[in-house]
């Protein structure tokens, strides 16, 4: 949609002015005489806002007479649109003087007045803004002021729009497009997606599964230090107490002939260790029977045992260090890449600063009308000095800027260099892992089969009937003590007495007991270790998908984002925050074809790129073309002024104290 002419009445100190405009229109002029103010005259009746965002109107009132009526009047291509501001008098009640009590607002739209509200209707459904929904983003003001996206508007309400033209980026999608993501799904879920949140509970549980692993060593530790009992001594035990305890109910069942039970004692001795001594050369002939396989089996284990510790080796010594010095090397990365646009901005401010320099020109001397000498060298000398002064120290902050950059840049390729060859390194370490860990469980499938071969221990025919015979004299023993006399009172002492005998004996027993439980807990405990150690690598995976999820969500948003505004110009929406693990909602838009961000870009390169931000809008959109309005031209030479790639007509300003005294409007048609 073309703007034909612009007619302006009682706008600040304009008293009366019209122009005729072609596609690009720049007003020329020295300052404060009102160039500014014809195109926010423009600007305000398109946008109903003034170009710094705010609704001060009663600043657009005549400077001379306040009374007076302001009126802008557009005449567009298809339709014309004038908008009135003045102030309201009213005369009190029960007085003759009047007051202002307010200002009035009236718009007319193609000669016939119209109320405000129904007129913005119109003003949007006209330049093809009415049909979408732009939330707080003021859309007709994006698409005519290459300023607004950039600086007038915040990084919030131009996210959501970037987020709503560009399309989001919703956690399914993420999931969807890497299902390795799906194990931090649920824990995710948990925590509303905030990763900050998950990757701290994935670390505190790592923390609680190596604080176990930990624990759990030392307390194998302490229960290996817990002897058993010789295989003898137990023996040696268990019939000591059989006997005592076979006296003992002898003599409360009745004495015999003592010396009988004194002989009997004896041959059971003598068969108990006859048991003993055939119980031994059964074990010889097991173990023997045995040997092979149990030397298979030990040197089985000793495998293993091995192989765990080269897993666990990998993993504590290479894995998790090579983790921390990734992330450290990134967080270093992200620093100096930083530093490195901080001082490419600082460095092309100073290029236009030193442009500026560059065009300065010397004051001109005054002569004396008597003498012809200068009167005023001394000023021109110390102006020269002072203008030299400025531009070695700007070529001075130049050379620094340089060098910083050179010097990050020199870092950076450092630092990425690193980062790649601690990745190699780290996957040959990760492979031997999975290797060891697989070759772990070979072994133990083959530990599980050689223990299936052992033979079981049994008694032989001499040992049984050597058992045979201490059974057949522990009858005679009981047999005998029925007949013993039943005195109540020597029974007891002699139970008592029976009973204390049997105390060593039992402590060997108990001993043994305990020796046995703490082996089974020694296993119980060595099978928590092996969960706990596969927890622990689980917890490890889990934090490294949660910076993939991440940079997921990264490559997804840019994808996104150049389907609307191409390879030429980028947004950050989202940021990683290395310290939390997590990432931070931003909106940073960059200078096209550059990383620099926008508020750090020189002015001609903010216009070029507001102009292009908006063109891409405006064909994602489908919303024709309108006038593109911004102060301050001359920040575009002619270069950058024919790179500026639109149809749209351009309003806009130079200053020029030099070669006029009033407005000038340079028009240029297509």
């Amino acid at each position: 949609m073309k703007l034909k002419s612009v007619e302006i009445s009682n706008f600040r100190n304009i008293k009366h002015a019209t122009y005729n405009l072609e596609r690009i229109n720049l007003l020329t002029g020295p300052n404060q005489i009102g160039k500014t103010n014809t195109i926010l005259a423009v600007y305000w009746v398109i946008t109903d806002f003034l170009m710094d965002g705010s609704s001060d109107y009663a600043s657009f009132k005549p400077l001379t007479d306040t009374k007076k009526e302001v009126s802008v009047e557009l005449t567009f291509d298809e339709f014309t649109l004038k908008k009135t501001f003045a102030e309201h008098w009213t005369k009190t009640r029960g007085s003759s003087e009047t007051v202002m009590t307010g200002h009035d607002t009236t718009y007319w739209i193609n000669g016939t007045k119209v109320a405000v509200t129904a007129a913005k209707k119109e003003i949007s459904n006209r330049f093809g803004v009415d049909k979408f929904d732009s939330g707080a983003f003021d859309l007709l003001r994006g698409i005519i002021d290459p300023y607004y996206f950039g600086k007038t508007c915040d990084w919030k309400t131009l996210r959501a729009f970037i987020i709503s033209l560009c399309g989001d980026v919703s956690n399914e999608d993420i999931f969807n497009s890497d299902p390795s993501l799906l194990p931090i799904k649920e824990r995710l879920q948990v925590d509303k997606f905030d990763t900050g949140k998950t990757s701290k509970y994935f670390k505190q549980q790592l923390k609680t599964v190596i604080d176990g692993i930990t624990e759990n060593n030392g307390k194998i530790a302490g229960l290996d230090e817990i002897k058993d009992a010789s295989e003898d001594d137990l023996k040696h035990a268990e019939e000591e107490i059989a006997r005592l305890k076979s006296n003992i109910n002898d003599l409360k069942n009745g004495k015999g002939n003592i010396n009988i039970i004194d002989e009997l004692n004896k041959q059971l001795q003598e068969a108990k260790l006859s048991v003993r001594e055939l119980q031994a050369n059964d074990r010889d002939q097991y173990a023997t029977d045995n040997k092979e396989i149990t030397e298979k089996i030990t040197a089985k284990q000793n495998e293993i045992n091995a192989s765990n510790k080269k897993t666990f080796d990998i993993q504590s010594e290479e894995l998790a260090p090579v983790d921390r010095k990734l992330a450290d090397l990134k967080a270093d990365l992200n620093k100096e890449t930083a530093n490195q646009m901080r001082n490419e901005g600082y460095r092309e401010k100073l290029y236009a600063q030193y442009d500026k320099l560059d065009s300065w020109v010397a004051p001109e001397g005054t002569k004396c009308p008597h003498c012809g000498g200068i009167l005023n060298q001394d000023y021109i000398d110390s102006a020269i000095a002072d203008h030299q002064k400025q531009v070695d120290e700007c070529v001075s902050e130049g050379k620094k800027a340089a060098a910083e950059i050179e010097n990050s840049k020199i870092k950076v390729a450092d630092i990425e260099k690193q980062i790649d060859e601690i990745k190699r390194n780290r996957n040959d370490a990760e492979n031997r892992f999975n290797v060891e860990k697989s070759h772990t469980e070979i072994l133990r499938k083959e530990l599980v089969e050689l223990q299936s071969q052992v033979k079981t221990e049994k008694p032989s025919e001499a040992t049984q009937l050597a058992m045979e015979k201490v059974e057949h004299l522990n009858e005679q023993i009981r047999n005998e003590y029925l007949k013993q006399s039943s005195d109540e009172d020597s029974i007891k002492d002699a139970v008592r007495e029976i009973e204390s005998q049997m105390i060593p004996f039992q402590q060997t027993l108990d001993a043994h007991a305990a020796f046995r439980l703490n082996q089974s807990k020694i296993v119980e405990l060595k099978k928590d270790i092996e969960s706990s150690l596969k927890e622990q690598i689980q917890y490890e995976q889990k934090l490294q998908l949660i910076e993939k999820f991440i940079q997921t969500k990264l490559r997804m948003f840019e994808k996104n984002i150049s389907s609307v505004f191409g390879s030429h110009m980028k947004f950050t929406l989202i940021q990683d925050n290395i310290k939390e693990g997590s990432w931070n909602e931003v909106c940073i838009p960059m200078i096209i074809d550059k990383n620099t961000p926008f508020l750090d870009g020189s002015g001609s390169e903010q216009i070029i790129t507001g102009i292009y931000f908006a063109e891409c809008v405006k064909k994602k959109l489908g919303i024709p073309d309108l006038p593109f309005i911004f102060d301050e031209c001359d920040k575009l030479d002619s270069k950058h002024l024919a790179e500026i790639n639109t149809n749209s007509q351009i309003l806009s300003t130079i200053v020029d104290d030099q070669n006029y005294t009033d407005i000038n409007m340079i028009s240029k048609g297509e």
